[in-house]
């Protein structure tokens, strides 16, 4: 009929909605991409930030070995400093000698000069989420309400939320870790493992799972 549109081809209809698909997957590529990034500065921004101050309790979260060892050590330097007359070391992970986390940091900071009577092991939590849970069970029996966190640089974004999910406000204080050439592989999979991990913990906080 005159003044009638005239069909398209199939494959160009086929190409057009291609076209249409892969620029909506470079959009989404491209958002994907910039969220990753600001992800990136968020967890590395905080970390960098030494909030430590004037508090009831320090505590330190256990992280293997190495990281138990490194965060007891800050955990000890910010008593000596005053900053809280407690400390809870926690973290219920059992390391080759049989001790927990918790344990081994309650034995370093012992060994360091911390009183007994200043140290409590919670060492039944085996994730970050738990430390906070069963550490601000503990924070608010004894009635304390000031608390410094402290961890890996890394890790302490998720550590603060965490706690803050367990109705707990905390400041942070990142334990020193060693810089070299060689411990770039880890820093970037521990970056890399905590994106992943706030990623997880954002879509179930979406999902109220």
């Amino acid at each position: 009929m005159p003044g009638s549109a005239t069909p398209q081809p199939p494959h160009r209809s086929w190409r057009r909605s291609i076209r249409r698909a892969v620029r909506l997957l470079l959009a989404l590529s491209v958002a994907v991409a910039w969220g990753m990034c600001a992800l990136a500065v968020a967890i590395v921004g905080h970390g960098a930030v030494d909030q430590a101050r004037q508090a009831d309790v320090i505590i330190v979260l256990g992280g293997g070995q190495a990281g138990t060892e490194r965060r007891a050590e800050h955990g000890v330097r910010l008593f000596r400093a005053g900053i809280a007359p407690h400390l809870i070391c926690s973290g219920g992970y059992r390391l080759a000698d049989g001790r927990s986390e918790a344990g081994l940091c309650a034995d370093l900071a012992q060994q360091a000069g911390v009183p007994p009577g200043a140290i409590t092991v919670e060492d039944s939590s085996l994730n970050t989420e738990q430390n906070a849970r069963h550490a601000a069970e503990i924070v608010r029996e004894r009635g304390w309400q000031r608390v410094v966190v402290v961890s890996d640089d890394f890790h302490l974004l998720r550590a603060r939320w965490m706690f803050y999910r367990a109705d707990l406000p905390v400041w942070t204080s990142p334990a020193p870790r060693p810089v070299s050439l060689a411990a770039v592989p880890e820093s970037l999979h521990a970056l890399l493992r905590e994106m992943a991990a706030l990623g997880y913990y954002g879509v179930c906080a979406a999902l109220s799972c």
